[in-house]
């Protein structure tokens, strides 16, 4: 969608009521704000700072890395081939000159993924859900499958733009971003913000936006009152209740991805409807997706 003829779409991101949940326990914003203007950029054929502003978001979250690759993708599969290298040499070095700053301050920014990989499964995940109802896999385990989502985020990101009719890049994005969060092994309330610049940037309605919203908000209710359940089980929320409403939002975020394939076929299929017959012995170009 282009922003700049439909400026109010930007609403979608200031008027969420996601963002009164996730702003009262997350800085993840800042992150957000740098992932937005980085998409914005490549959409404006700026792919140096597209680059860097991906590559500093990294910084805050994992999540911008996937979101690189589907910018990649789409580039690639769209011939903005000297764009995408460019955008991926400018998130990789700006990545670097991150870890290092970080270690001549006396840090180690690679100790949160040292950690991560000894994580068992933590909230919102399926796998604290089968935690709850008696499936405990170990860590490792857990490592492995999470690193076989993106994997699988990755191919189907490849699948989704290597079609004849390419799907642009925010559903491409969304879906590659979606399954990344479904089998890691955390899904923390504050990682629906990283949703809300793709949402805003797609033919997502107000009123899904609202249905997905509240899911989101009933979570972060959820989560807390489950958290207060080891400390007085008479007020706390009862771990089968909690798993269920985990499994709701977890579903709700495959339907919003759905939804935003879903609403991107259709705009296509109007577009193709539209478009002038092909006279007989002329070649028709098939259009590239929007980038």
């Amino acid at each position: 969608m282009d922003a700049a003829r439909h400026p109010w779409r930007a609403a979608h991101v200031a008027l969420s009521p996601v963002l009164i949940t996730s702003a009262l326990v997350s800085l993840d914003l800042f992150g957000v704000l740098l992932m937005a203007a980085g998409l914005a950029a490549w959409v404006r054929r700026h792919p140096v700072a597209a680059g860097a502003l991906l590559g500093a978001a990294v910084m805050a979250r994992s999540f911008p890395l996937i979101v690189l690759a589907a910018v990649a993708l789409v580039g690639w599969r769209a011939g903005r081939r000297d764009d995408v290298r460019k955008t991926l040499a400018a998130a990789a070095g700006v990545i670097v000159l991150c870890l290092v700053l970080a270690y001549a301050l006396g840090g180690d920014p690679l100790a949160p993924y040292r950690l991560w990989a000894d994580q068992a499964a933590a909230y919102g995940s399926v796998w604290k859900i089968l935690e709850i109802v008696g499936v405990t896999l170990p860590a490792g385990v857990l490592t492995a499958i999470a690193v076989l989502g993106w994997v699988v985020a990755l191919a189907v990101g490849g699948m989704l733009v290597a079609r004849e009719r390419p799907l642009p890049l925010i559903p491409v994005a969304t879906v590659m971003l979606v399954i990344v969060m479904v089998t890691g092994k955390s899904n923390p309330v504050q990682a629906a913000t990283w949703l809300l610049p793709l949402i805003a940037a797609s033919l997502i309605g107000w009123r899904d936006h609202l249905l997905w919203a509240g899911v989101e908000i009933t979570a972060f209710v959820a989560t807390w009152l489950y958290v207060g359940s080891g400390f007085d089980s008479a007020k706390g929320l009862p771990a089968a209740a909690y798993a269920l409403v985990s499994l709701a939002r977890l579903l709700a975020l495959g339907a919003l991805a759905w939804r935003m394939v879903d609403l991107a076929q259709r705009a296509d299929e109007r577009a193709r409807a539209a478009e002038p017959q092909a006279q007989p012995g002329r070649l028709t170009a098939v259009p590239s997706p929007t980038d």
